[in-house]
C-alpha cells in the first residue's frame, strides 16, 4: 500500500467549505449533504464510506461537477466552481475528471477499443490521435491484447478495467469511482482496486472511491466517513486498524455485514 500523501507537500486540488445539498419534493426538503468541509491534495487516494443514503454519491457528483451544491464554496485547483457556465463545467468533466461507475455501461455493439475511444469522440479529438491514446489507456490497465474483443467476451473484472481505461483515455487529473467493485466477485474486485491504486502510485493521479466495503477502502491513503450527510471521520487509513491494512485478506465474498459502518 502506498504511503500517505502529506497535504503540506502537495498542491490542494479540491477544497470544500460549508457545502450543503438540498433536494426539494413538494413542500419537503431532503438534505443530502450538510456543512461539508474537506480538502483533497493532488495525488491522494481517498476512500469515502458510509451507510446507504449517507450522501456518498451526492458528494462524489458535486466533486465531479455532475451536481451543484445548494450552499457553500467548492474550489477546484483554486477556481470557484459556482461562477462557471454549463459549458465550462462540461469541459471540466471531460478533461479534469474520469468517471468509473458500478454500472459499467459498455456498448455491446462496439469492440473494446471503440468503447474506450468514446470520450475522445465527444471531446472532438482527431481520429488519427485516438488510436495511440486508446492503446496507451488499455496498456495501462493490462488489456492491450484484448482491444478487438467485445464486452460479452470479457469477464466482469475485465469489463470494469475497460471502464477504467475509458476514464483514463482523456488523461484526466482525477479518477472518480462510485462502488467500482460492487458487482464483482472478491478476486475481480481486488484486481480492479490494484489498477486504481497503480494510477496513484505510478502515474500520480488523484483517486476518489466511494464504497461501502472496508476491503476496498483499505487501498486509500485517507478515509472520509459520512453519516446523515455530514462528515463524522476524516483520517489517515493507518489509524483505522488492521482490517483496512490488508484489504481482502482472509475475507470471503459477502463476509462484510456492514457493522464497520
Amino acid at each position: 500500500m502506498g504511503g500517505l500523501v502529506q497535504p503540506a507537500q502537495k498542491q490542494c486540488l479540491i477544497k470544500m467549505q460549508g457545502i450543503s445539498r438540498d433536494y426539494f419534493c413538494g413542500d419537503n426538503v431532503i438534505r443530502a449533504l450538510a456543512d461539508i468541509n474537506c480538502a483533497i491534495t493532488k495525488g491522494e487516494f481517498i476512500g469515502i464510506m458510509g451507510p446507504s443514503a449517507s450522501g456518498k454519491s451526492t458528494l462524489l457528483n458535486i466533486i465531479g461537477c455532475l451536481d451543484s451544491p445548494t450552499a457553500g464554496q467548492y474550489c477546484l485547483a483554486g477556481k470557484d466552481i459556482k461562477g462557471l457556465s454549463q459549458m465550462e463545467k462540461a469541459s471540466i468533466r471531460n478533461n479534469v475528471f474520469g468517471f468509473v461507475f458500478q454500472s459499467i455501461n459498455l456498448l455491446p455493439m462496439l469492440d473494446i477499443a471503440a468503447n474506450v475511444a468514446l470520450p475522445l469522440k465527444y471531446s472532438s479529438v482527431p481520429k488519427h490521435e485516438r488510436k495511440a491514446l486508446v492503446s496507451e489507456a488499455l496498456k495501462t490497465v493490462g488489456l492491450a491484447n484484448l482491444s478487438e474483443r467485445y464486452p460479452d467476451q470479457l469477464s466482469g473484472g475485465q469489463q470494469q478495467k475497460v471502464a477504467i481505461a475509458r476514464a483514463l483515455v482523456n488523461q484526466p487529473d482525477v479518477i472518480l469511482a462510485d462502488e467500482p467493485t460492487g458487482n464483482l466477485d472478491s478476486a475481480s474486485g481486488q484486481s480492479v482496486m490494484e489498477e486504481l491504486r497503480k494510477l496513484r502510485d505510478e502515474f500520480g493521479r488523484t483517486v476518489i472511491v466511494v464504497t461501502h466495503d472496508p476491503r476496498v477502502a483499505g487501498y486509500a491513503d485517507r478515509l472520509i466517513r459520512l453519516k446523515d450527510g455530514t462528515i463524522v471521520e476524516d483520517m489517515p487509513i493507518q489509524q483505522i486498524g488492521a482490517m483496512l491494512k490488508n484489504p481482502f485478506a482472509g475475507l470471503d465474498e459477502g463476509e462484510n455485514n456492514g457493522e464497520f459502518l
